[in-house]
C-alpha cells in the first residue's frame, strides 16, 4: 500500500486533476497527471464497475496499479497529482501486461 501523504483521498483532488490534468492513454490504463504545490507524487486509483462488476475483480486490478505505481512513487521519478484509471481491457490483463502498459506511458509522459 501507498504511505499516506503519497494518496489522493478528496474528491476535490480527483476531480482538480480530472480538469488540469494531462491525459495519457495505454492499452490498458489511462493517466491523468498534473502539477502539485507539493513537493511529492500523489496517487489515486480509478477502476468503475464497467471495468469489472465484482468487487473482488476490481480490488485485484487496484491491487495491481498500485504495486506496479508503488516503487516509482517511492523513488520520487514523477512530481505531481497522478489519477489512474483502468479501462475495460484492463479486467482480462496480467500484472507484466499492466506494467508494460505503465512503463510505455511513463515514456510518453517524458
Amino acid at each position: 500500500m501507498l504511505p499516506r501523504p503519497n494518496r489522493l483521498t478528496k474528491k476535490k483532488e480527483f476531480e482538480k486533476t480530472y480538469q488540469q490534468g494531462k491525459a495519457v492513454g495505454g492499452e490498458f490504463l489511462l493517466v491523468k497527471i498534473s502539477p502539485n504545490q507539493e513537493n511529492k507524487t500523489r496517487v489515486g486509483i480509478v477502476v468503475s464497475k464497467k471495468v469489472a462488476k465484482k468487487a473482488t475483480e476490481r480490488n485485484k486490478i487496484k491491487r495491481r496499479i498500485r504495486e506496479i505505481v508503488r516503487s516509482e512513487v517511492l523513488e520520487g521519478k514523477t512530481v505531481g497529482d497522478i489519477v489512474i484509471i483502468a479501462k475495460r481491457s484492463s479486467e482480462k490483463s496480467s500484472y507484466q501486461e499492466l506494467k508494460a502498459d505503465w512503463e510505455n506511458i511513463l515514456l510518453k509522459l517524458s
